[in-house]
């Protein structure tokens, strides 16, 4: 599986094309993979943004859909896969 985590991640380091003011992001579902969502916090230093806001984001914090930055360059964009 390590193969094609770094397949796929050097498929889009080559077609995905950022200039240095560019960022790319992703969605990382907690319903899903909350550890995944924090993981880009705590281990990468990336900041993630949940997309609900107010009460409902105190509320759903555990299953709430994080944005996150990707860099390509870093190996949270393996673990993705």
């Amino acid at each position: 599986m390590a193969d094609s985590s770094n397949d796929l991640a050097d498929a889009l380091r080559e077609y995905i094309q950022l200039s240095a003011h560019e960022t790319l992001y992703g969605v990382v579902d907690g319903a899903q993979d909350l550890e995944l969502a924090y993981e880009a916090k705590c281990l990468h230093g990336h900041e993630i943004r949940s997309l609900f806001q107010g009460e409902a984001a105190d509320a759903l914090a555990d299953v709430a859909p994080y944005v996150v930055p990707v860099c390509l360059d870093s190996d949270y964009l393996v673990r993705l896969y």
